[in-house]
């Protein structure tokens, strides 16, 4: 991992690529484990941020929509929106979605079928076309 990126992306990173958390598609967090997006809300939790629960046990919602204070933590676009012009369509970019996939880390989760591992290194290359402001500091 990059030692320069900013502390908050550096503890997303490491919980994506973390092999003992288990993924899920659609919804934040179920039975079998989390997406992405939540993911980053068990992250954002660890660090302070109040989430919102269903029925007491899973993170609830499908979309950072449904978790309002993690989007402000991480500073991340809705949904983890990204111009797919400027990130699909510069010569040094070689992920398996190449121009043509939805643009959101909910739709490389959901739909495109990237692993964590994959997830973390595209959030990694791409980070500052994916966070506003750059990501917010400190935690």
């Amino acid at each position: 991992m990059k030692t320069d990126l900013p502390v908050k992306l550096q503890l997303i990173l490491k919980a994506l690529r973390d092999t003992k958390n288990k993924q899920t598609k659609r919804t934040l967090q179920d039975d079998k484990g989390y997406c992405c997006l939540g993911l980053m809300c068990k992250v954002a939790e660890d660090n302070g941020v109040k989430l919102n629960y269903a029925f007491g046990t899973f993170i609830s919602g499908h979309s950072l929509i449904d978790q309002l204070e993690v989007e402000n933590w991480t500073g991340l676009h809705r949904l983890g929106f990204f111009d797919i012009d400027t990130v699909f369509f510069k010569d040094n970019v070689n992920h398996k979605i190449m121009g043509i996939a939805p643009n959101s880390l909910a739709n490389l989760n959901d739909t495109s079928n990237f692993t964590f591992a994959e997830i973390a290194d595209f959030i990694e290359d791409n980070w500052k076309h994916l966070f506003e402001n750059n990501i917010k500091e400190p935690l």
